[in-house]
């Protein structure tokens, strides 16, 4: 599943150095987001763990998702997000993509 992803985010742009956030466990067997975007040979500049992540209010998740586009993040890579509109299935795996636009106002999607 892991190279289906990888092949996904490179047919989707992303090539060698593109930043890219993960959302996802840090801790072994689940480091699979982490192990993606080596794969899709990304830079990965900031991760986050989703139980923390989804938990806090919408208001803390578009400021922290502000700063890894200040940071240069080309993305944000997440294993079974919540529904929200944004958010790109990838190889028809439950990863998903939700793609940083230059200038991008999160606003109330987070």
């Amino acid at each position: 599943m892991s190279l289906r992803v990888a092949a996904a985010l490179k047919s989707d742009g992303f090539g060698p150095g593109d930043k890219l956030v993960v959302i996802g466990d840090w801790l072994f067997p689940s480091q699979e987001a982490s192990y993606v975007a080596r794969l899709a040979r990304a830079q990965i500049i900031g991760e986050a763990r989703p139980d923390e992540f989804w938990a806090v209010d919408a208001s803390t998740r578009s400021h922290v998702v502000a700063e890894f586009a200040h940071s240069g993040a080309k993305a944000i890579l997440a294993y079974k997000p919540p529904r929200a509109s944004g958010w790109e299935r990838l190889a028809d795996t439950d990863f998903y993509l939700h793609q940083i636009r230059s200038g991008e106002t999160i606003g109330d999607r987070w």
